[in-house]
């Protein structure tokens, strides 16, 4: 019974002199730069660690609160708060925390429009390179013919689904925006498409395809024959 009061004494004195080093301790600084969060392992990402970078905004559905942003060849997605009316091209700062997904994410707690500009030049993306995940979240354009065009709905509004066959393999295309009259004029056609490149992915998390991210049909041109 003395041994067992002792350990208890020890513990209780060891106790509040942890807590108040842990205290003491500085936290650590906010990733400050895509390229810092995107060299964190999925480990860290799942320990909300604090961010704050900035970067230019390449597609953002505001009624889902989508973003993805860019700063050079470094691109994530981020879970937006914010009623900000974004645009391609906007330079914006985000402060937030990592969550584990597919790769490393953003959830924002702030979001701040610092000045208007233009957007990422695209790159251009195959097929092959795409489903490596070699330009997941990053601006780009691809090249395919279009085999199905038809209205559907996200969170009850109306956009335009896409599938283009490429040299390789199949692409879904989202499109926020709901033209009918388009849809026979792009059936058969070759066509480039600029928008952002992600995954299709079940519950499970398991990449099922591909997926362009596409403003409106200003980013779908059509190829002479």
């Amino acid at each position: 019974r003395a041994a067992s009061r002792l350990v208890i004494l020890m513990l209780s004195a060891v106790g509040p002199a942890a807590s108040l080093s842990a205290l003491s301790r500085p936290s650590a600084p906010p990733l400050s730069s895509l390229r810092e969060i995107a060299a964190i392992s999925h480990q860290d990402a799942a320990r909300e660690l604090p961010a704050a970078f900035e970067a230019t905004v390449t597609y953002f559905r505001g009624y889902e609160k989508t973003l993805f942003v860019q700063d050079g060849a470094y691109a994530i997605y981020v879970g937006a708060t914010t009623s900000l009316p974004l645009v391609p091209g906007d330079r914006i700062l985000v402060r937030g925390s990592t969550r584990d997904s597919f790769r490393p994410i953003v959830v924002a707690s702030d979001i701040s429009l610092l000045r208007h500009g233009d957007p990422p030049l695209p790159a251009h993306a195959s097929y092959a390179a795409m489903i490596r995940s070699e330009f997941d979240c990053r601006s780009v354009t691809v090249r395919g013919r279009v085999v199905a065009a038809n209205p559907t709905l996200s969170s009850g509004r109306t956009i335009t689904a896409l599938e283009l066959r490429m040299d390789g393999g199949y692409v879904g295309i989202s499109i926020d925006d709901n033209a009918p009259g388009q849809f026979n004029a792009l059936l058969d056609a070759e066509v480039a498409v600029t928008g952002v490149a992600s995954g299709q992915f079940d519950g499970k998390m398991q990449q099922t395809g591909l997926l362009i991210h596409v403003s409106n049909f200003c980013h779908i041109k059509g190829l002479a024959s």
